[in-house]
């Protein structure tokens, strides 16, 4: 299972290089994990990444716009302190930085996430189960 690309349970797996080699995003972490920043599929995933970042940064004013109107909706991590949530918005766009110096700050923030402990961890939690089936 490990080199086809398959979607269950919410993770995203993309096929490996090498059955070592496993590229996975799970929408519960939002954390990317490669054993292998020479993967294609991993280079593949930072560039569009990148891209789509960049994408919704130059939609900022639409999307704090349609922000600002959820603010009465029945969201309540905005409807508590909607002021505190469009700064959140604000500063998670990086509206400060230029495209390029947001694909910097992007590639590091997926390189930070790649390298962090916690996904490795569920990965081998991830195989230990596999094993187990």
């Amino acid at each position: 299972m490990c080199c086809s690309a398959n979607i269950a349970k919410g993770a995203h797996r993309m096929p490996c290089v090498h059955h070592s080699t496993t590229c996975q995003l799970s929408p519960n972490t939002a954390v990317v994990h490669c054993r292998s920043q020479d993967n294609p599929y991993y280079v593949q995933f930072r560039m569009f990444s990148c891209e789509a970042y960049n994408i919704l940064r130059k939609s900022a004013d639409l999307i704090l716009s349609l922000f600002h109107l959820m603010a009465g909706a029945s969201i309540e991590a905005i409807r508590a302190n909607p002021e505190n949530a469009m700064l959140k918005l604000q500063e998670k766009l990086r509206l400060d930085l230029d495209d390029e110096q947001a694909v910097e700050w992007m590639q590091g923030l997926i390189n930070e996430s790649a390298t962090a402990l916690m996904p490795q961890l569920v990965e081998a939690t991830h195989r230990w189960a596999q094993a187990l089936k």
